[in-house]
């Protein structure tokens, strides 16, 4: 996972936004993860074509 604050220690992820075989765009989100701050969005970096989960 990656790091989602420089003060960020760990993350639990609670939801997937995304399925197998989803087309993603650069910027999509894909993902929410929780950590000691609060539930946070993740960002795909990358086009293409969701293989596995």
């Amino acid at each position: 996972m990656p790091s989602l604050g420089s003060d960020m220690e760990s993350g639990k992820l609670i939801e997937w936004r995304i399925k197998p075989g989803d087309r993603v765009r650069r910027g999509d989100i894909v993902a929410v993860v929780e950590t000691q701050k609060g539930a946070i969005d993740v960002e795909i970096f990358d086009s293409g074509v969701v293989e596995s989960l």
